[in-house]
């Protein structure tokens, strides 16, 4: 069989799957950008509620219910950033491009 034969169906599934694939990854890319936002705003919470127990305003629940909202929005930044990385893959694949593997030590030209 040859090569030419193999990859027509590829070429012809490229408008269907490139487009899908690059909204994933502009779709991925605000969500990541949303929740960093979101991140910075969890952490400045704690921070606050942290002075508020200090001067003894709240109890020390508030302390700890703001910590697991910050690693919970941590959480979702780190799939979000595995997420990314995949649709980019995905992206690059239905550009037609794929992985060269280079040896350990080897430099890039």
């Amino acid at each position: 069989m040859c090569k030419t034969a193999t990859t027509v169906p590829t070429i012809k599934a490229i408008p269907m799957v490139m487009p899908n694939a690059l909204v994933a990854y502009g779709d991925e890319q605000a969500r990541r950008f949303r929740l960093a936002e979101a991140v910075e705003a969890s952490q400045l919470g704690l921070r606050l509620s942290r002075e508020l127990y200090v001067r003894g305003l709240v109890d020390f629940l508030t302390v700890l219910d703001n910590e697991r909202s910050v690693y919970a929005v941590e959480d979702q930044l780190v799939q979000s950033d595995r997420t990314l990385v995949v649709s980019l893959v995905a992206l690059s694949k239905a550009l037609g491009g794929g992985w060269e593997a280079t040896p350990v030590g080897e430099v890039a030209r």
